[in-house]
Order: structure tokens, then sequence, then C-alpha cells
């Protein structure tokens, strides 16, 4: 009976008010969130829903790519990275959120393992660049560090694992967390990317791997959504395979859940792709449905050239033509299709220690309000 009185009074909170819930979650469902400076709606979010996050992740550094010419600093600062940078830091001291900040090795347009994958594969310069990060984290006061190294060469395995040992250990004689973000994979994956990333060596040094649950189908892909379900579960199935091997992953796993959409213009043939797709979030996708008049649809169609086995699909999508004539089809997330992604995370609790976000920022406020629901439902209330 108490437990029932507990739940109906908080729902009837949750379904009046956007504001922190009676029912505390944090400590019991881990929630964690990117924050990227180019998007700085994403502080709106982060001040709103505060109460919900255990750790926010901001995207403040990239690698320089200059790394190696003389007088140059190891780290640069990501595009309008300032912007809301003290506002940020304050507000996560005040209600306890831990500040760990992004680096990612971010080139020109996108990622680049050159200057990445000569520090690793060297171990003075390897030694060299872990004491750069512990140094960072130390004079700003951060409670840790986010890797969100990418698109390194299979090759550099070993020598990727190296980095993170010895990034772990040093931070952690410093009292400092450490957080990797990795792909999300079905098996011990050995091409690029993917392949450079082994969970079990990763497991045992960082405090948390962020298994990037999204982008099955991406930008330069043909459309699709970005995180099936049962991709999802397989990605999940994985893990536990590597948990069997190495215990402390269950203690480490967050899953990573996008917020974001992608519009795509249809491809023609596979020579003539078209453009890269643009994202879009949730606010967006909607205005550009309405105007376009275009019927919204969460089945399983595999658009050309997809020759894919995804099933589950629980994102909106929907077809429109732009002023050209071309066809475009568009991707986008709502709290439907996080709570999809919940459900299906339930069931692997026993596992997942929580999730996160790419990215914070003009996205559908209800995910929130789900959110919160799901966190008060797994929640142990006492008899």
């Amino acid at each position: 009976m108490r437990r029932l009185v507990l739940v109906l009074l908080f729902l009837i909170i949750a379904g009046c008010s956007p504001i922190k819930p009676a029912v505390e979650i944090k400590n019991d469902l881990y929630i964690a969130a990117w924050y990227a400076a180019y998007a700085p709606n994403g502080y709106r979010t982060l001040q709103e829903y505060h109460w919900l996050f255990t750790e926010i992740n901001p995207v403040w550094y990239r690698l320089n790519q200059d790394y190696f010419a003389v007088g140059q600093p190891p780290f640069v600062p990501t595009y309008n990275a300032q912007q809301y940078k003290k506002e940020i830091a304050a507000l996560a001291r005040k209600h306890g959120i831990k500040l760990v900040p992004s680096i990612q090795n971010w080139g020109e347009d996108n990622f680049d393992d050159r200057v990445l994958a000569a520090i690793i594969q060297d171990p003075e310069k390897r030694k060299k660049h872990v004491q750069e990060i512990v140094d960072l984290v130390m004079t700003n006061g951060y409670d840790g560090i986010d890797i969100d190294y990418e698109a390194l060469r299979a090759g550099a395995r070993d020598a990727f694992s190296a980095f993170i040992a010895e990034l772990g250990r040093a931070l952690h004689a410093k009292d400092k967390l450490l957080s990797v973000a990795v792909y999300a994979k079905t098996f011990d994956a050995t091409w690029d990317g993917a392949g450079a990333q082994d969970w079990e060596e990763l497991a045992k040094y960082a405090d948390s791997l962020k298994v990037m649950g999204y982008d099955y189908h991406w930008s330069t892909h043909h459309p699709g959504p970005l995180a099936p379900l049962s991709w999802l579960e397989a990605v999940l199935d994985y893990a536990g395979e590597v948990a069997r091997k190495v215990p402390g992953l269950k203690d480490k796993l967050i899953i990573g859940l996008p917020l974001y959409g992608l519009d795509w213009e249809v491809w023609s043939t596979p020579q003539n792709p078209g453009l890269a797709a643009k994202e879009v979030m949730y606010n967006k996708a909607l205005q550009l449905q309405k105007e376009k008049k275009s019927e919204v649809k969460r089945d399983d169609t595999r658009y050309y050239p997809c020759n894919c086995g995804f099933s589950g699909n629980a994102e909106p999508y929907f077809v429109y033509y732009d002023h050209t004539g071309k066809k475009h089809i568009v991707y986008y997330q709502d709290a439907a299709a996080t709570r999809a992604r919940l459900e299906l995370i339930d069931r692997y609790r026993h596992l997942v220690k929580g999730i996160t976000f790419w990215r914070l920022g003009d996205e559908d406020p209800e995910i929130w309000r789900e959110i919160t629901a799901y966190g008060a439902r797994v929640r142990k209330i006492p008899e």
C-alpha cells in the first residue's frame, strides 16, 4: 500500500509540473549528457532539468591538429566553448553534478586520427599526453575527463588500450574520473574506429564506458533510424558477453541515446548519394513536418540502397520534397522513441549503470518526463 501511494503521488506531481519531483532519482539511475557548445540551448536544458543529471560532459576541448608544432598548446577550445562555460561549471558545482569535460580529436570537418595515432603509438609521447590531460583536469578543478577520441585505425588498438590504462592510473592517483566514449558494436569488430576500442581492456581502467548507441544510420549513409531497437538490443547483448569476462563492466556501462535527428536527401544511385544529411532537432523537425504536411511513420521501411536488417524502429520519420523537387527523409527523436529504448534498457538493468545523451538542446521536453518516470520506477522503495 505504501509503495502504491508513493508511486501515485509521484505521478500526480510529474503530471502537473516540469519542476523537480518529490522522488529524487540521482544515484539510482546514472544520467549524463554531452553539451555541444555549438548548440548553446543545451545550457537551458541543463538549467531546467539539472536535478536529473549525475554528470555533464561539455565538449570544450579538441586535440590540437598542430600539436607537434613548436609552441602550440595540446588542446584548443571547440567552437563557442566560452559561452556559458562559467555558468555550466557553477551550476554543476551548486547541484553536485560531476563536471567531466570532453576532449575530441576533431579535425577540419570530421574526426581525424593522424595526430592522435602519432601520440599514442610512441610511449614517450603518450606519457607526455597523459600528463597534459591530468594537468588540464587539475588546473581547472574538473571531476575528471571524458575521452572522445574516434576514427582510430584498428591497428592502433593496443596503443589506445595502453593510453587509457596509463591515463586511468594517473587520474585515479589524483582521485579523478576517466570516462571513455566508445562505438556501439554487436561483436568485437575489426574495422577502423570500433576495432581500435577493446572494451575488455578499456573497462579495466576507465570509470565509465559511454557506448554511443546511435548512428546505426549516419549523415553520409543512406536514410534510416539512428538507433533501431533490434540493433540496440544486440549491442547490449554484446556488452553482456564482455561483462562476463570483466565483471566490473556492469558498474561502468552507460548507454548513449540520441536526442538529434537527421535530414537526408534521398540517394538517386550509390554513385550519387547527394549531400551529407543535416542535423535536425525535435522542434525543427515538427516545424518542417507541419510545413510540408507530411505523414509521420514509425515503421521498419528500408530506403534505397539499404539492405540492412534492423527491426523495431521506434523513431518518428517523414518524407518531403524540397523547393527543387528533391526527395528528403527525416528521422528524429521524441519521448515515445526514448520510452521504447528505456523499456529495452530496463531488461538489462543488471548490466547497465545509466544512460547518456548526444546532445542537449532543442530536444522534445517530454523526454525528460519519461526519464523522470523511469527513474522513479526503478528506484528501490522500502516496504
